[in-house]
Order: structure tokens, then C-alpha cells, then sequence
């Protein structure tokens, strides 16, 4: 039978769903940004990143932020993503993240504004 904490994890892995995306055209759900919340996280390595929809690789709107730990597999280049625990929306993460996508898709739009009227 599993106790409390086993439930509040696997509850935590089915809201977290999965992060796939289009690799193509950029498009889905993705992790941007490392922080840490305090010098114990950073020595444990358990980092606070922020899940988003993506459009053309760029983080578009942040969806939650979640503590993790990632973990390189053995003779390989990809790592696993373990859940630790989901927590309020890193402001201070997601708000450079956004701005800097608006600015990028406002000076792709221009540009191909300005192409199209030459």
C-alpha cells in the first residue's frame, strides 16, 4: 500500500504530464532556467526551473515552476529529470524569459514587415 508521501509523488508525476515537443518547428513544452532557492539546494544540486509552452524554441507563456534534480545517464549524453517537489512560478525566472521573447518575435515581425514593403 503506498503511505501519503508516495501518493503526493505520483500525483506530482501525473500533473507534470509529459514535456515533448516538436523538435522541427520548436513547438510544446519545456524547461528554461536554473536557479537555486538556497546554498543547500545548489550543494544537493536540486535546481528551480520553470516549465513553458514553447513557439520557435522561445518560452512563450510560463506554465509552473518545479524543484529538480537532473541525472546523467551512464555512457550517455541525455540526463532524467527527478521531480522533487512543484512550486509557485519563479517570477524572477520567467519574467527575463518572457520579455526576451517578446522582444525576439517583435524583431523577427518587424524585420519581415520591413521586407515585405520593400
Amino acid at each position: 500500500m503506498f503511505n501519503r508521501a508516495d501518493q503526493e509523488t505520483e500525483k506530482l508525476y501525473q500533473d507534470f504530464g509529459s514535456n515533448g515537443h516538436y523538435a522541427a518547428l520548436g513547438i510544446g513544452i519545456g524547461f528554461r532556467g536554473r536557479l537555486y532557492r538556497d546554498e543547500r539546494d545548489k550543494d544537493d544540486g536540486v535546481e528551480l526551473v520553470t516549465r513553458y509552452i514553447l513557439f520557435g524554441f522561445l518560452p512563450i507563456v510560463p506554465l509552473a515552476s518545479y524543484r529538480v534534480r537532473r541525472i546523467r545517464i551512464p555512457s550517455s549524453r541525455r540526463r532524467l529529470i527527478q521531480l522533487i517537489s512543484k512550486e509557485p512560478i519563479a517570477w524572477r525566472q520567467a519574467l527575463p524569459y518572457c520579455l526576451g521573447s517578446v522582444l525576439v518575435w517583435s524583431l523577427v515581425f518587424s524585420l519581415l514587415n520591413w521586407i515585405v514593403k520593400q
